[in-house]
């Protein structure tokens, strides 16, 4: 045993003689010894005022003093060092019966042969007692400001000691859980603590995580995650249950499954509704893609046939997220089809679906945007109409802005009786592109929160001003994606394109 640099040794002893060679022993053994003589209890109290010992070696019996009562004065001084009986006339009895009250050896002081051994040994006992007592005030640091509640239960499955979070996750003091069943706080019976205790002693140090019910002190229900051990304290064995409250998040947790089934579901319904393939019109190519966000949100996109045989092209976009916008979406597209296979003026159309529109989302200040654009083959004109939506195109051949249809109405069903107008027809001309596309498109920000923008869809479309409509729109989507690069995206992407080829004189 490593000898400790300075041995603070009390002697009570009334021999100054036995004294010094009991300290002569020690030093001959390696010790520097560093000593003091008491024969009384005033002198031993003040003895511990003055210094602090890690050794005492007592004498039995004394005129005035004895090693009984220097025992139980140790235990008001808070000495937990050793302390070995040095004594010339104690019988094996009375050694025992000190040794039952505290003493941790004792020795004749004809055989001082064993004194150098018992406290080599002593000591290194009192060295273990010390870092186990500094182990336990870490644990009750810890335990005490954690924030997880922890249980110490014992065999019997009932609750030796909780810690202040206890108060924070049941709603009872760490006085009134002890002595509980540990079942009235947690299901878990005390064959399951024994099972997880051994789960984790098996995994390594890991603590698998268990998963129970639990209720309050004012009997509602809790969600709890524990994590669960056994441990000894004082020889006796116990089982340790670290408990965190996962009420809230697990009903987060719930709601967000189901807000994603919701999504999912509404997500479906707008790829069912999405047209499948573009109409044959003669003179004219068409192509149309919405790609979805992480969101669902209410992008549609629809071809029409219209009065007159002319044909709408119109993207529209239900505010908000989720199944709602996603059933006024599809209500919305309802419409659209049934009002517009009756009219030929588009101004017409959205006044028609606005006075069908209001009623249903006043109360729940939603709108939709929209634009149609109408083609008539036959006059080859455009005409259009806009409620609120961001502003189509129309690029000539050379890819110079030839029209701006921006907004000129507010939004369908925010007010019944608005009156919708159809903006004064334009001629189409061989080589023109017709380009109409959600807010998605131009809102969508890169990592430095800068919008992509109108300006930048319109130099991709130059640079396809005679690629056919479905290459001018997987351009513009492949540069929205360059552009915004690890930023995930906010908001569905809707384009529509049709690129006039010709209108012949057999569709006069």
């Amino acid at each position: 045993m490593e000898k400790p640099e300075q041995l603070r040794l009390l002697v009570v002893e009334d021999s100054e003689l036995d004294a010094i060679t009991l300290v002569g022993a020690l030093e001959t053994a390696g010790y520097q010894v560093r000593w003091r003589r008491v024969q009384t209890a005033q002198e031993m109290r003040r003895a511990f005022q003055e210094e602090r010992w890690n050794l005492m070696l007592v004498d039995h019996q004394m005129p005035a003093f004895n090693a009984a009562e220097a025992l139980e004065l140790t235990k008001k001084l808070n000495y937990d060092g050793p302390f070995i009986i040095v004594s010339a006339g104690i019988s094996t009895e009375e050694a025992t019966a000190l040794m039952r009250l505290g003493a941790h050896d004792f020795l004749k002081k004809g055989d001082l042969a064993r004194l150098v051994p018992a406290v080599e040994r002593e000591l290194d006992q009192a060295r273990i007692r010390a870092e186990q007592r500094e182990s336990e005030l870490r644990y009750r640091r810890l335990w005490e400001n954690s924030p997880d509640a922890i249980l110490m239960i014992d065999q019997e499955g009932r609750i030796r000691f909780g810690n202040p979070a206890v108060q924070n996750v049941f709603g009872y003091s760490p006085k009134e859980v002890e002595g509980l069943p540990v079942d009235r706080l947690a299901a878990i019976r005390i064959e399951e603590l024994a099972q997880a205790a051994r789960e984790a002693s098996l995994s390594g140090g890991g603590q698998p995580l268990v998963l129970l019910k639990g209720r309050n002190k004012e009997g509602e229900e809790l969600e709890l995650e524990a994590t669960l051990s056994a441990m000894e304290v004082g020889g006796e064995s116990y089982y340790v249950a670290f408990v965190r409250d996962v009420t809230a998040r697990r009903r987060a947790e719930q709601a967000l499954a189901a807000k994603r089934e919701e999504f999912a579901l509404a997500r479906k319904i707008q790829h069912r509704l999405y047209p499948k393939t573009p109409p044959t019109i003669p003179g004219l190519e068409i192509a149309g893609k919405s790609v979805p966000a992480e969101e669902t949100g209410g992008d549609f996109f629809e071809y029409l046939q219209m009065e007159e045989s002319c044909l709408g092209l119109t993207v529209g976009d239900v505010s908000g997220h989720g199944m709602g916008a996603a059933l006024i979406m599809a209500e919305t597209r309802a419409y659209l089809r049934i009002v517009a296979i009756n009219h030929t003026n588009a101004g017409t159309v959205f006044t028609r679906i606005n006075e069908a529109l209001a009623p249903d989302l006043q109360a729940s200040n939603q709108f939709v945007t929209a634009i149609l654009a109408r083609i008539n083959p036959r006059k080859r004109t455009l005409a259009y109409a806009n409620a609120g939506h961001p502003a189509g195109l129309v690029l000539d051949r050379r890819g110079e802005v030839k029209l701006t249809m921006g907004r000129r109405d507010m939004p369908l069903g925010l007010f019944p009786g608005v009156q919708y107008r159809e903006e004064p027809s334009i001629e189409l001309e061989p080589g023109d592109l017709v380009f109409l596309y959600s807010d998605g498109l131009v809102e969508a920000c890169n990592d430095r929160e800068e919008p992509f923008g109108q300006e930048r869809a319109l130099e991709t479309l130059r640079a396809c001003a005679h690629c056919p409509p479905q290459q001018a729109i997987d351009s513009i989507l492949a540069a929205l994606e360059k552009f915004r690069g690890k930023k995930p995206p906010q908001d569905d992407v809707t384009l529509v394109a049709a690129r006039v080829l010709s209108f012949g004189k057999d569709l006069e």
